[in-house]
């Protein structure tokens, strides 16, 4: 690898690097994968973290690849956070369809997706042409929807819901809406992957997963700027899908504010608020109805509790709800009908 292989990072905002972990290496991180059990303080994802050997494994070959993205582009990642498991096996319910959309929660938390990268790297890969992840390139979208680009490149946090000759998109960050006249499925591109191969993906990529046909199970490297100022205003804004979804990983969100009380201050560098964060006492959770009303004291304290009744309760807004509780209630549904059959089984 060279500095200059990274350029496409700044243009079309990825990069795929073949065999970027060997077989031994692969074969550490599938075993850390089967003995890793699922985030439970997080209701949005079904995700495993990455530890021991596998995490020191991939942090090391990380830190390799920040120091030529740092020498070759404008791009500044200096900032290893971690990894998690993705299995398309824990998102195979009836009914659910891949969806296209910016990364939500690391958007929340760091508020920079330029400078933020996704080591995505397939460990166990039954196919080549499946399951990949369909992206949008930035140099595609800013020739067929220069708006768009303009809106979202930089970004992150968005849904999209095709409806007939437009697609509509909804930032979640802020609450706002905007109108794309274009398909997404025109624009999109599928890098196919074996096993050890990496995609490397600023974090504002657009993208879906192509399909869960096969288990394909992925190890997601992130990597932030230390420098990026996070923002408590920011942080406290949105409309009610964010609300939703903080509500869904109260301690990570809880703790954020936390630490801004303790900072002491509306602005704080990533690395230090991540500091900050990490010398916090732990307190008991709150549950979800006194958590709610935790983030409307975080609203109003910020000045911003009129703006997000007033952006949440828009026709887009009902429906991003209404889609993302009927697919929990599909999921719920599902994982009833497995219990029910492993019962009857026993």
């Amino acid at each position: 690898m060279r500095a200059s292989d990274f350029k496409d990072l700044e243009t079309r905002g990825f990069v795929l690097i073949p065999s970027f972990l060997p077989p031994a290496e692969l074969q550490v991180c599938r075993e850390d994968f089967a003995s890793q059990p699922v985030n439970a303080d997080n209701r949005n994802l079904k995700l495993s973290g990455a530890s021991g050997k596998a995490h020191q494994i991939v942090r090391e070959r990380v830190q390799e690849v920040l120091a030529l993205v740092t020498q070759g582009t404008s791009l500044h990642v200096d900032l290893p956070l971690g990894a998690v498991y993705f299995a398309t096996a824990r998102f195979a319910w009836p009914g659910f369809k891949p969806f296209w959309h910016q990364d939500h929660e690391s958007f929340f938390e760091t508020q920079n997706h330029y400078d933020y990268l996704n080591f995505y790297i397939p460990i166990n890969k039954p196919r080549r042409d499946k399951s990949n992840l369909c992206i949008i390139p930035f140099d595609v979208l800013e020739k067929e929807s220069p708006g768009t680009f303009r809106t979202l490149v930089r970004g992150g946090a968005a849904r999209f819901f095709p409806s007939r000759d437009r697609t509509l998109v909804y930032l979640d960050d802020t609450g706002l809406e905007h109108v794309m006249h274009k398909d997404l499925e025109q624009l999109a591109h599928a890098p196919e992957l074996d096993a050890g191969d990496l995609l490397l993906l600023r974090g504002d990529m657009i993208h879906r997963t192509q399909d869960i046909e096969t288990e394909r199970v992925s190890l997601s490297f992130r990597a932030a700027s230390s420098e990026t100022q996070v923002r408590r205003s920011r942080l406290a804004d949105g409309g009610l899908v964010k609300a939703l979804m903080m509500m869904n990983n109260e301690r990570t969100y809880r703790r954020m504010f936390e630490a801004f009380d303790t900072a002491g201050k509306n602005g704080v560098p990533f690395a230090e608020l991540q500091h900050t964060i990490a010398n916090l006492p732990d307190s008991a959770p709150l549950g979800r109805k006194r958590f709610f009303r935790y983030l409307l004291q975080q609203k109003a304290h910020e000045q911003i509790l009129l703006r997000f009744f007033r952006r949440s309760f828009t026709p887009l807004g009902f429906a991003t709800v209404l889609a993302g509780l009927k697919g929990f209630l599909s999921e719920r549904r599902a994982r009833r009908t497995v219990a029910a059959g492993s019962a009857r089984a026993l």
